[in-house]
Parts: C-alpha cells; sequence; structure tokens
C-alpha cells in the first residue's frame, strides 16, 4: 500500500477536471450518513476538501483499494498496529519513506528497504558505523554514519556514490533546495552543495550537534550545549534561541510553530522570530515527528504519545507540575519493548524504530 498511498495526493489535486471524481465544499464536511459501498466498511469521520473528495456513487473507475485510501486520508490516528518488521540485529536509528518504501537505518551498519507485506526486500551495504540518520535530496536517499560519511542511493537501493568522506560521525542531516547540512561531535554545522564540497562552516554552538531541522525558509540546529540556533538558508547565524537545559534531542515543525525537546526534561514550542512561547514536561520523549498536523514523540518507555497542542491549557507557567503534560497529550500507546528512537510519518501512517531492533507500523 506504500505505492498506492504515494498516489493518493496526486488523485486528489485532479478537483473538477475529473469527470469521475466530485469535490466536495471548500469547508470541512461532515459524512453523516456511512460512506460503504465502494468497500463495505464504514466512514464517518469528517471529510477535508484539501485532503479528500466525494466519490459518486458507481461512477468511479478507481481500483476500491485506491478509494478507500482516499476516503480515509484524513482520519484520525487511531494507534493501532499494523505490522511489526524485524531483521535489524542492532537498534534502529532512523527512518524515512522513499518512493514508497520504507528505508531504516541501524546500529548493525545496515539500512534495510521494506515491502508493504513486511517483507524486506534489500539489505543495503556500505557505511563501516551505525548509520545514523537518512533524508531525500533531488530525487535520492542520503544516508549519513558514524563512520564519517555521507552516501548516496537510487531508488532501487543501489549506491550512486560516497557524497561526503572523513567527515566525523554524522549524527544529523537536512536538506534545503540545492544545499545539504549536517551537523558535527565538534559543534559546527557543514553546509555542502551537491557535488559534496563545502561551502560554508556554521559556527556557534560549544557542544555536538544533535539534531537539525529545515522549517519555513531556515535551518535550525540543536546541541549537547542546550541551545537551538536559527540559520538562514545561505548558513548565516541569525538568532540563539535558550531555555532548554539539557541536550536538545529532537527538532520538528508544526504549522508555524518549532517544537524541540531536551533529553529527559521539557518540550518547548517558539516562534517562527525564535521567540519561547510554551514549555511542557516531557521526561521520557526522545524524538519527534508531525503525522497530520499533531505533534508525535516516542519515548524511552517505548511509548509513543500523539500530542494536541491547540488544547487551551491550565496553566502557562513555565514550572509546569509534574503530570500536567496530560492534558496536551490526547494518546499514549505502548509500542516497543526498548526504548523509541525514531518516529516518521508518511500520509496517514505512523512508523517507529526501537533499540530492540523492531519496526512498528501505525495508523
Amino acid at each position: 500500500f506504500f505505492s498506492a498511498v504515494a498516489m493518493a495526493p496526486r488523485a486528489l489535486e485532479c478537483g473538477g477536471a475529473c469527470p469521475s471524481l466530485e469535490p466536495i465544499s471548500a469547508k470541512p464536511v461532515a459524512a453523516s450518513v456511512p460512506l460503504t459501498d465502494h468497500c463495505g466498511q464504514p466512514h464517518t469521520q469528517a471529510l477535508m476538501a484539501m485532503a479528500c473528495v466525494l466519490v459518486r456513487e458507481g461512477s468511479c473507475s478507481l481500483p476500491y483499494e485506491l478509494i478507500h485510501i482516499i476516503l480515509e486520508f484524513s482520519r484520525p490516528f487511531l494507534g493501532k498496529k499494523i505490522k511489526t518488521l524485524k531483521g535489524h540485529t542492532g537498534p534502529v536509528l532512523c527512518l524515512t519513506v522513499y518512493y514508497g518504501h520504507l528505508f531504516s537505518g541501524s546500529d548493525d551498519t545496515t539500512i534495510r528497504m521494506w515491502q508493504a507485506d513486511g517483507r524486506c526486500s534489500r539489505v543495503l551495504t556500505g557505511h563501516r558505523a551505525a548509520v545514523r540518520c537518512m533524508t531525500t535530496w533531488n530525487g535520492r536517499l542520503l544516508s549519513g554514519s558514524g563512520d564519517g560519511s555521507v552516501r548516496v542511493w537510487d531508488r532501487r537501493g543501489d549506491e550512486i556514490k560516497a557524497l561526503i568522506t572523513g567527515h566525523g560521525p554524522v549524527l544529523c542531516m537536512t536538506t534545503m533546495k540545492d544545499k545539504l547540512f549536517t551537523g558535527t561531535v565538534g559543534g559546527d554545522v557543514r553546509m555542502w552543495n551537491t557535488h559534496g564540497d563545502i561551502e560554508k562552516q556554521m559556527l556557534g554552538h560549544r557542544g555536538t550537534v544533535w539534531c537539525l531541522t529545515t522549517f519555513q525558509g531556515n535551518v535550525y540546529s540543536g546541541s549537547t550545549d542546550g541551545t537551538i540556533r536559527m540559520w538562514s538558508a545561505a548558513g548565516e547565524p541569525l538568532r540563539e534561541m535558550q531555555g532548554h537545559r539539557e541536550i536538545v534531542c529532537a527538532l520538528v515543525g508544526l504549522g508555524k510553530t518549532l517544537c524541540s525537546i531536551s533529553l529527559g526534561s521539557t518540550l518547548h514550542t517558539w516562534s517562527l522570530d525564535g521567540d519561547f512561547l510554551q514549555q511542557l514536561p516531557c521526561s521520557k520523549d526522545r524524538c519527534l515527528t508531525v503525522l497530520s498536523g499533531k505533534l508525535v514523540s516516542g519515548t524511552v518507555d517505548g511509548s509513543i504519545r500523539l500530542w494536541d497542542l491547540d488544547r487551551p491549557p491550565r496553566c502557562r507557567s513555565p514550572t509546569l507540575s509534574k503530570g500536567l503534560h496530560s492534558q496536551y497529550v490526547r494518546k499514549q500507546i505502548k509500542a516497543h519493548n526498548g526504548p523509541v528512537v525514531c518516529v516518521a510519518a508518511f500520509s496517514q501512517y505512523l512508523f517507529s524504530g526501537s533499540e530492540d531492533g523492531s519496526i512498528a507500523l501505525w495508523v
């Protein structure tokens, strides 16, 4: 179904040009009557105009599997585990979806390519140390490793080249247009071009750069020094954001807000200008992603949490009492036997990777 899900957004873009699909109104519309004709399963959730289309009974020639996906495109996260993927012999450190396949990087030095039925279709080898991060760039898959290299792979899993070597452990990376940004143990962020040439060293952190993200045209880096730094797309320093007392271990953009977590401490939200907005306790959370407009975190006790930061808080004090975060946590699920190290989202699907070597797929 990964390839089918990837097709769904393109199918939705046809709007009124497709004679078999009838766009619904520009406002959210609640489907008061279950839509069951296409597959026999009820669908009563709200249908969003920009994410779903209403299929006319008997007039659509699309396969029922794809219709089912289209109608379910904006449904809420249910927290239902579909599959558990096993094969890695070490902790799963990173996940990404690329050309309809899930790719996982592990401490066992390999990358695995997974089919929708849960089979591992290919094991990608070449790194000599843990595969710590992955991203996509210009239609290619990039992997960063503790061996100091960034390697480039095509959609079949064939290695094209080692783009960067001799870097030192590559702990994190992100891309923006034709630039690649990597974080270093030494505390600098490095900007590279598509040829693997370094174009700028971005200095400022006093500790290891643990996480990177691009958001709203800027680059953000989180460090073991407890700070977040905002950089322009050209690598110029814009602002230092202070507030965390521990390692900043994850960053993600959510709407017009940047979210950050520090290891064993707090979740912070920031404005686009880098101003502090809110602090929540999250003593067990260590990784972040965004699923259908909601924040998702993975915890050291093997759980995943779905947050709702739009809920009106009862208290905005920076000294929040223990457990007060529960008013923002919509759902918490025991996911793995070991700590959740990485989470990734694709369409309405959530993937979680654990120190126990397993990967779980959720809806």
